[in-house]
């Protein structure tokens, strides 16, 4: 899903249909690697029989956060819908 939509907001900022800030991109795919890695790791922690770290729930709740945060920022921010 996340990669689906980086690939819609490239092609949305390509064709101009919509201004989006890099900020606000940056945003999101940090929210979205961050949380794609934590998930990751805690299938391997489960396999390897690692401990999981404290806080994983924290800070997966803060990079599952970032990525709606990302998306307010793009839609409603100083981001510009063309209109034709």
């Amino acid at each position: 899903m996340g990669v689906v939509s980086l690939g819609l907001f490239f092609l949305l900022d390509f064709f101009e249909l919509i201004r989006i800030q890099k900020k606000a991109l940056w945003l999101y795919i940090l929210g979205f690697v961050l949380t794609e890695v934590l998930i990751f790791y805690k299938e391997i922690a489960i396999w390897q029989d690692f401990p999981i770290f404290s806080g994983y729930f924290e800070v997966l709740a803060i990079g599952s956060f970032l990525i709606p945060v990302a998306l307010i920022f793009m839609l409603i921010g100083k981001s510009k819908i063309l209109r034709t």
